[in-house]
């Protein structure tokens, strides 16, 4: 080989490592971004069931709180306050089951939503143009709170057990 060639392939072999080492960090970017991705798409599709999980506790536990339009029905008897108190049950484990998964800004809501059916079960004198009245907040608060978390292109787990 002859010495005026030297400089030449040096700057090849410069180029080939710069090059190599431009691809390995790409790589190792996209490699990170791709599971970054695919975990927050994870957590979207694992806080949409467990929010659509609470929704259906919700809605039992709804229409058995709800005064059917029947002559003899009794609201306060044994028999309903003890299937709602049953369905309120479900409703409050299906919260705390989800909160693995939602943000604690979707859980207060929830569990505010869970403590005035709680509160309305137990109080007889309790007005239900008051209660559908704090209710309808408390759906729009969810709702916002909902909302604001799935719309993130970004899904992060951020834990905050309670009880």
């Amino acid at each position: 080989m002859p010495p005026e060639d030297a400089p030449a392939i040096a700057e090849k072999l410069l180029y080939l490592v710069a090059g190599s080492l431009l691809t390995l960090v790409g790589a190792i970017v996209k490699t990170w971004l791709d599971r970054r991705t695919h975990s927050s798409n994870r957590i979207f599709e694992l806080r949409v069931e467990a929010l659509n999980r609470v929704w259906q506790a919700f809605n039992e536990m709804k229409g058995l709180f709800a005064t059917p339009v029947e002559i003899d029905f009794d609201p306060r008897s044994q028999e309903n306050v003890q299937k709602a108190g049953e369905a309120l049950t479900t409703f409050r484990r299906s919260i705390d089951n989800a909160q693995v998964v939602l943000p604690a800004e979707v859980i207060d809501a929830l569990r505010r939503m869970d403590e005035l059916y709680y509160l309305y079960l137990g109080d007889d004198q309790q007005r239900p143009s008051n209660f559908q009245r704090d209710l309808k907040r408390l759906l729009d608060e969810l709702t916002t709170a909902a909302n604001k978390t799935l719309a993130k292109q970004t899904h992060l787990v951020k834990l905050q057990f309670r009880t």
